[in-house]
């Protein structure tokens, strides 16, 4: 009988470790691997709608500093000074004031310079003692420059626009804008996030755009990836690795006991409630994942499809290898900065909202709307019915006017150029783009 009952308990023990191993390396580990994927796969999307945050920042601040740049009042007041018609002085005293009030607009400003020739003309108090500073950091060529600056207290852009006046380059205006706050928002839930300087600091070991679940800073073990902003800057962020797998380390511990506990009780009520478990936690994250992509790929405030929708598209395109024509529309509010001063920001989103619900109801069936950024959007469209499309594009404004429900005009300007193939579709919009400015003259004329 003991015999018998020692060969029974080693029966039992090898089946029972026989079975145990064969559920782990058939049910746990794939499910693992999936779970891991799913949360890796989430982390990059929210990293990427952080950075699209980033990317919306510097297009507001370039777009302040510019708009700053283009007074032309002011600019007549330099080439009254450059050709000997006005001493520094007055150009000084007449330049201070208006300069000022294109300060005011500007959120989060931190300090501005507007220099000519290599000289101060209006310096905000908190700039002057470090003029020099702020104009080493740029060449000063005709193109908008930035960079990012990080100190022990804030972090902030800092743009250099030029004045030009008939393509002749008058001087410079610098900007610095606080981002600081929006950091800290998107460091909330334990993230850890910064501006890399590629020309100063970035490790050779950092690729960008790929997932790292083991990145070691200090003593502390990120999951990290570094997004690229433009060819110098890299948008880091990361959060220790035990707090992304927090809850897949607490579900995998939780499998396991509860593999042990059903193998001792039964076997096929144990191996059932798993993958039952299973299907429901990955069912779970796959919603999560959902989530994260309707955040990326739809604008929040009027509910088109955001940039980073329009570059997946396009990237999926160029992979089918679909040689299909195109046409593309870029669209920019006319004087929508006038709407936002004159009636407020809440207005403006308001419009901005009736914009992308035109756009989208003119364009069903036959493409879809994007909203680029502030108050622009881009439309494409395939080139099934060349003169339809045309006809919608054409026929913008008055659907604006028609269904207006503000108490003061909206119009819209528009460029429109059409893309042979998928491959030629950036070189569209940026015609496109140039088109809509051209429009956009002509209808201020």
């Amino acid at each position: 009988m003991n015999r018998l009952t020692t060969n029974t308990k080693k029966a039992y023990g090898l089946f029972f470790l026989t079975l145990t191993t064969l559920l782990f390396l058939l049910i746990f580990i794939p499910m693992r691997r999936q779970l891991e994927y799913q949360v890796t796969e989430n982390f990059s999307l929210l990293a990427e709608s952080k950075q699209q945050t980033i990317a919306t920042l510097v297009n507001n601040c370039m777009s302040s500093a510019n708009s700053l740049s283009s007074r032309t009042v002011i600019k007549e007041y330099i080439n009254q000074y450059k050709s000997d018609q006005m001493d520094w002085k007055t150009l000084q005293i007449l330049t201070d004031s208006k300069y000022n009030d294109g300060l005011r607009v500007i959120p989060d400003l931190i300090f501005a310079i507007r220099y000519v020739d290599d000289h101060p003309l209006v310096t905000t108090s908190q700039s002057r003692q470090y003029f020099e500073h702020y104009m080493n950091l740029f060449n000063r060529t005709a193109q908008t420059e930035y960079v990012f600056e990080s100190s022990s207290e804030d972090v902030k852009i800092i743009v250099c626009s030029p004045i030009l006046s008939n393509d002749q380059l008058l001087g410079h205006d610098i900007i610095a804008v606080d981002i600081s706050k929006h950091l800290e928002w998107m460091s909330q839930n334990g993230f850890i996030v910064n501006i890399i300087d590629t020309y100063v600091d970035t490790p050779e070991s950092i690729v960008p755009n790929k997932v790292y679940t083991r990145h070691r800073v200090g003593k502390m073990m990120l999951t990290f990836i570094a997004l690229p902003i433009n060819e110098r800057y890299l948008f880091g962020i990361g959060k220790p690795t035990s707090e992304v797998y927090e809850s897949l380390n607490r579900i995998s511990l939780l499998s396991i006991v509860g593999l042990m506990l059903g193998l001792v009780l039964v076997f096929i009520i144990l191996q059932i409630s798993i993958v039952k478990m299973a299907n429901s936690i990955i069912s779970e994250i796959g919603n999560s994942r959902d989530t994260y992509m309707r955040y990326a790929n739809y604008d929040a405030l009027t509910g088109s499809y955001t940039r980073n929708y329009l570059d997946n598209w396009i990237n999926s395109f160029q992979r089918d290898g679909n040689d299909r024509s195109f046409i593309v529309g870029m669209i920019d509010v006319d004087y929508f900065k006038n709407i936002n001063d004159t009636f407020g920001h809440g207005v403006g989103d308001q419009v901005l909202i009736f914009i992308a619900k035109t756009l989208m109801t003119l364009m069903d069936r036959y493409g879809f709307v994007v909203r680029l950024g502030g108050d622009e959007f881009i439309i494409v469209c395939e080139n099934d019915d060349p003169a339809r499309t045309f006809d919608i594009f054409n026929s913008i404004n008055q659907q604006i006017n028609e269904t207006n429900p503000f108490d003061f005009n909206i119009s819209v300007s528009c460029g429109v150029k059409k893309a042979d193939d998928i491959d030629a579709l950036y070189s569209a919009i940026k015609i496109a783009d140039e088109n809509m400015y051209q429009n956009k003259k002509q209808n201020k004329l």
